[in-house]
């Protein structure tokens, strides 16, 4: 088994990884000095600023107080009281200067940013480290691996530099997010629908891992051994989903128009299919002559063609977790669904290839180089963003740090050199990826891009990125596939195994390459 990490131990990892996030916050974030729409630092201060002034009945609704056209809040309504709640708390310790209604647009004073960048660092620490612990002591044994992957899952370059540089509060919906697949893995479906639930109401774009969460949970409750006892579980997790959705929409329960405006909100569809150069298939595919979709066809064409598109994709990993439920299959089956959805859903943007990175980050333990390579795709297809956002120097120190620490990992799990371990396909596509990656920096860094393609190396980051998210749905679908044919079953409703919190799933069961 090997020695356990003592308590001491991984505190200080977690206090690393605070200390990370508060250096990446020293730099830029979304908007800065860039009025009249500023950015995302300013969409979230704003609802803070209608949540707290307004009652719940304006805050989805355009009013004199409420410009909708001056980011209008379009998130769930859990988000809508997190929003209060921070507001609040800006009162409280002397902030209201940074929640006063009409005045406080734009404002960009040293206090007030300290304020939002520490109101993230504390929403970090209080939803995702505390299931991040967990997951490290469940997934790996021995006092060297719990570390790595503890520190694997805390210092993603992706999660800091979108939460704590560009400024969102994802930690809050992949931390939900992360303690619903912890809940599906150790028994608890209950406890997993009222997490994802949450997770649900928080950010809507939660729902690209729900395929996968559904699947495992339908599987537990078609396992059981009488049509009552199916019944009963299907009914014990309807009831804790409607539940949790009826305290989240409670305000705006009583009126039917109120929840129409929340839900038009949320789920808007009159926006073109991307609204920058994201790493999917329809944007690289734009780049082919004749093939610019969102001008070719309307908005309704559209999304038909992208839902088919979408639930293809999902698909057959959705099947393989019914067919054959596993912890492993679970875990690569959300992977492939937030693939799926990323690559081809309408209305994506950049930020959300978070959304499969969080399940795919439960897969460290077992092949971290692996892992780190996915996690430098996705950090290296925010780039573009991320530059404008001034964060290009935490990007880099960020994205160099989590790869070596994946080498050294990698040579740890190995006991010897990891090109031992890789067939020649895997150490040739590791090289050539890497090394396109550091040429198109070179290349943004040194070439203008000419007058006729201003934007031709965010296209190229956005295209190269796509080929890896493409490669990895197809590579995770396989693994699944054959993790269907040797791994043990295991459902949410199966018995929870002793010592839930120390379950080594990815160790006890066949090693699939």
């Amino acid at each position: 088994m090997g020695e356990e990490p003592s308590s001491w131990e991984m505190l200080a990892a977690m206090a690393v990884a605070v200390v990370f996030r508060a250096c990446v916050g020293l730099h830029g974030y979304s908007g800065e000095g860039a009025p009249p729409m500023y950015g995302d630092f300013e969409a979230q201060r704003h609802w803070m600023e209608v949540t707290v002034n307004l009652p719940p009945s304006g805050w989805y609704v355009h009013s004199a107080d409420n410009d909708m056209q001056y980011w209008g809040l379009d998130y769930p309504p859990l988000s809508a009281h997190f929003s209060w709640l921070v507001g609040q708390s800006a009162r409280l310790f002397s902030h209201p200067q940074l929640v006063e209604l009409h005045r406080s647009r734009g404002i960009e004073t040293m206090a007030t940013r300290a304020f939002m960048r520490n109101s993230v660092i504390v929403s970090d620490v209080v939803f995702f480290f505390p299931v991040a612990l967990l997951c490290a002591r469940a997934c790996s044994r021995g006092r060297h691996r719990q570390l790595g992957f503890l520190v694997q899952l805390l210092g993603l370059p992706a999660f800091m530099l979108i939460d704590h540089g560009h400024f969102q509060y994802n930690c809050v919906s992949l931390g939900l997010t992360l303690w619903a697949m912890y809940f599906c893995l150790i028994g608890w479906p209950v406890a997993a629908s009222v997490a994802f639930s949450l997770a649900l109401n928080f950010k809507q774009m939660s729902l690209y891992l729900a395929p996968g969460l559904f699947c495992y949970l339908l599987a537990g409750c078609l396992r059981a051994a009488t049509f009552r006892a199916r019944a009963a579980n299907v009914a014990k997790l309807g009831t804790a989903v409607i539940a949790t959705f009826v305290v989240c929409w409670l305000p705006f329960l009583g009126d039917m128009s109120s929840m129409l405006t929340v839900l038009r909100r949320v789920f808007p569809i009159e926006r073109h299919l991307f609204e920058d150069k994201v790493a999917n298939i329809w944007c690289t595919l734009s780049l082919l002559p004749g093939l610019k979709l969102k001008t070719m066809m309307p908005i309704p064409s559209l999304v038909r063609m992208t839902l088919l598109a979408t639930l293809g994709a999902i698909l057959p990993p959705c099947a393989l977790l019914l067919r054959r439920p596993s912890r492993l299959g679970f875990v690569l089956c959300t992977t492939a669904c937030g693939l799926a959805f990323f690559l081809c859903s309408y209305q994506v943007h950049e930020k959300h290839i978070l959304l499969p990175l969080l399940p795919a980050s439960l897969l460290a333990s077992r092949h971290p180089l692996l892992f780190c390579w996915l996690s430098t795709a996705a950090s290296f297809s925010l780039f573009p963003l991320l530059k404008r956002d001034g964060q290009a120097l935490p990007y880099f120190l960020l994205q160099l740090s989590y790869l070596w620490a994946g080498f050294q990992l990698q040579r740890e799990l190995d006991g010897r050199s990891i090109y031992k371990e890789w067939t020649l396909l895997g150490r040739c596509g590791l090289v050539t990826s890497l090394a396109a990656m550091l040429a198109l920096h070179l290349a943004e860094a040194t070439l203008p891009p000419p007058e006729r393609y201003p934007d031709l190396h965010a296209v190229a980051f956005a295209a190269w990125a796509c080929a890896h998210f493409v490669c990895a749905y197809f590579g995770i679908l396989y693994c699944q596939w054959r993790v269907s044919l040797v791994e043990q079953s295991h459902t949410p409703f199966d018995a929870s195994d002793k010592g839930a919190h120390s379950l080594f799933w990815w160790d006890t069961h066949a090693k699939v390459h």
